[in-house]
């Protein structure tokens, strides 16, 4: 195990399921590629770029530190980043699975963001920065073909504007002109194209057109909950979540464009319809209810985890993560879903500092990494698992 890095400053950053949702699907999953061009272990980062590296086989601490300290610490470096001496709260990371690279969004807390730091991830070496002012409110990079994606909004009450960046160089592309293009939790590009599900339709980038899908008073008469894999998972807005056979939940396939499934869960009569507790996995094959409790007036994730198959309508895994104690369930205090794994075949949740990742291929809990001597007054705000 390597040294432990005492400096973890004091800051509580508890990421709730509705605030990570967006950015663990715009981030990381929507795009998956075949294969990875640069292998790296897993990692738990915090608001304060605080990392820890982990031994996947071991379930175990390598090391641990600080990505901007040891940066302004590197003087072919440090002048690059000069802004950043007085500005290193991270709030928001993202992850292009395809390059190993992470991308810090850096600023002064409830200010402004100065910009991106982009470090590779299996050395944390620096590998560019991206100089932009934004607002302070959550942001994602969303990789997908040879361009990465930068959602801003523009003024304080302005529309989301999308600005583009070459994927490798990450040279603004079309002279710094953004799209109006927004990019919501249910957003998602089609596998192996530049073609954009946003509001209800399908967006080419490169022509600035929109095109309608198949049985679209349907899709329009529906809450989408998720998309991923060239999958939107919906409700139909009239279903009535709280009774039994209230809630039926469809699946629009972009590709065949047409619904492919109508299912009901089986215990549907206790399931609220919410969008944050409902996802489709990365690639496409299951729907994943995430079971909230309302505790001491707070939403409490439990911990159990129900996968549903796509292709059948079927209960696929029906898990529960260690319980809630009579503590954690008084305070409520719950488990914190943090992000799918980088192949798409993993979820990882967090509880107390403690990360659990299940595998449902497999359908058993992989790993357990205990990181609470690492975090004495903060807490796990990111995982990137591989």
């Amino acid at each position: 195990m390597g040294p432990k890095y005492l400096s973890l400053r004091s800051h509580v950053a508890n990421t709730s399921l509705n605030s990570c949702l967006r950015c663990v699907v715009l981030g990381i999953v929507l795009v998956l590629p075949a294969e990875r061009l640069w292998a790296y272990e897993p990692y738990a980062l915090s608001w304060w770029s605080d990392y820890i590296v982990i031994d996947s086989s071991r379930s175990v601490v390598l090391s641990s530190g600080n990505i901007v300290d040891e940066l302004l610490a590197d003087p072919s470096v440090s002048p690059k980043l000069a802004s950043l001496r007085d500005t290193a709260e991270i709030p928001s990371y993202s992850v292009d699975p395809l390059t190993g690279r992470l991308f810090l969004f850096a600023g002064k807390e409830d200010e402004a963001y100065e910009g991106i730091l982009i470090v590779r991830l299996k050395d944390r070496k620096y590998d560019g920065f991206i100089k932009r002012k934004m607002a302070w409110v959550e942001k994602t990079i969303i990789p997908n073909g040879d361009r990465l994606y930068l959602e801003d909004q523009v003024g304080d009450v302005g529309s989301p504007k999308t600005y583009m960046y070459d994927r490798k160089s990450y040279a603004e592309i079309n002279n710094g002109e953004p799209l109006n293009l927004e990019f919501s939790h249910v957003s998602c590009f089609l596998p192996g194209s530049g073609l954009l599900y946003s509001s209800r339709g399908l967006y080419d980038i490169e022509k600035k057109k929109k095109e309608a899908l198949d049985e679209a008073t349907r899709i329009w008469n529906s809450v989408e909950l998720d998309c991923k894999g060239g999958k939107v998972l919906m409700v139909e807005k009239k279903a009535a979540p709280f009774e039994k056979g209230g809630l039926k939940l469809s699946v629009y396939d972009l590709i065949k464009k047409k619904f492919v499934l109508e299912f009901q869960p089986e215990d549907a009569g206790g399931i609220p319809w919410s969008k944050y507790e409902w996802q489709v996995t990365p690639d496409g094959n299951y729907v994943v209810w995430t079971e909230t409790k309302d505790l001491s007036g707070k939403s409490v994730v439990s911990g159990r985890i129900v996968f549903y198959s796509i292709s059948t309508g079927r209960k696929y895994w029906d898990v529960q993560l260690p319980a809630l104690t009579e503590r954690e369930l008084q305070i409520g205090h719950g488990y914190h879903f943090k992000n799918f794994s980088v192949d798409g075949r993993k979820m990882i949740f967090e509880l107390r500092n403690v990360v659990y990742v299940l595998n449902f291929d497999d359908k058993k809990i992989s790993n357990i990494v205990d990181l609470s001597e690492y975090y004495h007054n903060s807490t796990v705000q990111y995982v990137v698992w591989p």
